[in-house]
């Protein structure tokens, strides 16, 4: 049988904790190279996230195609058959009795005291006042 030339329990204390180390260091190494990749955040899409949305029970039932705020914080809406505006306190229907057609409304925006529209047929935008009560050509 072959003589171990420094038996473990003959070794200083000097030596043993540098072989304690290196085993340590060994093993730690190994770690290191088996977790592979670093962390990456799983972070969600800021779009989706439910608190970014306001529900509106009372425009249930509008089919909506595009919305814009005015400087005074009204919202309106642009939808397949109306507009509606929006102030907090109550919605605003604008249809045919109030200047309206009856056409899609593809698009609205505001520009200083007047709300722009545009029909589906791209006629000339329709102003309201800047109360809302009535719209004109």
């Amino acid at each position: 049988m072959a003589k171990i030339p420094f038996p473990i329990h003959q070794l200083s204390v000097y030596h043993t904790h540098m072989l304690f180390r290196f085993i340590l260091l060994v093993m730690l190494a190994g770690e290191a190279f088996a977790i592979g990749s670093p962390y990456t955040p799983d972070l969600p899409n800021p779009i989706l996230e439910p608190w970014q949305w306001r529900a509106y029970p009372a425009l249930e039932g509008y089919e909506i195609v595009c919305a814009t705020e005015d400087k005074d914080g009204n919202l309106w809406f642009g939808t397949t058959t109306c507009i509606l505006r929006y102030d907090d306190l109550r919605i605003t229907l604008f249809d045919e009795n109030h200047g309206l057609d009856g056409e899609r409304v593809v698009a609205i925006t505001t520009h200083g005291r007047h709300t722009l529209l545009r029909d589906a047929k791209r006629r000339l935008p329709v102003r309201a006042d800047r109360l809302g009560s009535r719209l004109s050509a």
